[in-house]
């Protein structure tokens, strides 16, 4: 199975389910999801916490964002696009030297990786638009966390269409 992108034999034959294009407006390379599809990209990055994140100057948190953008780009092309509510789970792997987050620190940290996800919209420049939106309505979210084996600290983001 190819890294970033799992079709059904089943979406093969449905009009631009399982098919890739070009992006006209951002030159993205996309693949459109389908039902029960999921996207998945392994980052070699360890997210923030949110006492970390929120004492950063405005210019370094934008800097977060845009490049947490850029790896996302270059390790989970094709992009896929769903258009219809997903699950979407985070998982920080920790490593050597690295100490577990609380739970309210765990899901905080995660929200910059779902504004980066969701399609930009208004005032919002930064967004890759896989997930259509990051409220509850669209998007239910688990984040989770696990001392990594090989002690190397990486964020698992798994998409999966409802």
């Amino acid at each position: 199975m190819q890294e970033g992108r799992n079709t059904r034999p089943s979406d093969q034959g449905r009009e631009g389910v399982g098919q890739e294009w070009s992006d006209e407006a951002t030159g993205i390379k996309r693949h459109r999801a389908g039902d029960g599809e999921q996207w998945s990209v392994v980052l070699p990055i360890d997210m923030p916490s949110l006492n970390a994140y929120m004492r950063w100057h405005f210019r370094k948190q934008k800097k977060w964002r845009e490049q947490l953008e850029q790896y996302i780009y270059a390790l989970g092309s094709p992009l896929a696009k769903f258009q219809k509510p997903v699950n979407v789970t985070i998982v920080r792997q920790y490593g050597y030297r690295k100490r577990a987050y609380d739970t309210d620190n765990l899901y905080a940290a995660a929200k910059p990786i779902l504004d980066v996800l969701k399609e930009p919209r208004g005032r919002s420049r930064y967004g890759l638009g896989v997930i259509l939106e990051d409220n509850p309505m669209y998007c239910s979210l688990l984040v989770s966390q696990e001392k990594s084996l090989d002690k190397n600290t990486r964020i698992v983001i798994r998409v999966v269409a409802k």
